[in-house]
């Protein structure tokens, strides 16, 4: 009998959920995907204060990871977001010891930042203004209601290794130390190091969730 491995992630947005829901169907089309279960939960808005609580009501019993995307935007631009964010930090620290990680994805400044980053091409400049004049959005409101933002983001030469190829070496405001076993389903999360110091750089951490997934 096959092991399933099911990983629920954490969508702070419309944007994030559709993402899901594309990597959920190219993980299907993959030898490998037919080991992993991905369930989307649309946390709906709110903020870090509803994925917090969302976090500490409903049970991790039925997963082995839980993992969370997070703007990093919203620590510094919407009022006590920061000590909130702190608290998911200490949350997801606390679930080192736990059979069940809890494991932060943190995009700065947003996710459009890390979609931008799949693609070759992004000078780093304005994420809106890339996905406008780049990817053929009309409005910042067309990215996030596009349900095929998966296959947006890997069309042509764009791809998530891109990602993980820009984000190599770079200091990022939240960084995991994660050990995956490729033989049975075990997930652990050994270290998680938030720097605030490194806000002012651009970049994200989207490469841990295709770590957990073994899919990277």
């Amino acid at each position: 009998r096959q092991l399933i491995r099911e990983v629920l992630v954490y969508c702070e947005g419309k944007t994030e959920k559709h993402y899901i829901d594309g990597l959920r169907q190219w993980a299907r089309t993959l030898d490998l995907g037919a080991r992993v279960k991905i369930k989307a939960v649309d946390v709906k808005g709110g903020g870090y204060g509803a994925i917090l609580n969302m976090l500490r009501k409903e049970p991790d019993s039925n997963c082995v990871a839980r993992v969370v995307l997070l703007d990093f935007d919203r620590y510094r631009g919407v009022q006590g977001e920061d000590a909130i964010f702190n608290q998911l930090v200490a949350y997801s620290k606390a679930s080192m010891r736990k059979a069940v990680p809890c494991i932060l994805v943190v995009s700065n400044a947003s996710f459009e930042h890390a979609l931008c980053f799949h693609d070759a091409n992004y000078n780093e400049s304005s994420a809106v203004a890339f996905l406008l004049e780049s990817w053929g959005y009309r409005n910042l409101d067309d990215c996030k209601a596009d349900d095929r933002i998966w296959e947006k983001a890997h069309a042509g030469d764009r791809d998530h290794a891109h990602v993980a190829k820009r984000m190599r070496d770079r200091k990022l405001v939240l960084t995991n130390e994660i050990e995956v076993s490729r033989s049975k389903i075990d997930i652990k999360l050994k270290d998680v190091r938030f720097d605030v110091d490194c806000e002012h750089i651009l970049g994200t951490n989207l490469g841990d969730l295709f770590k957990v997934l073994c899919l990277s």
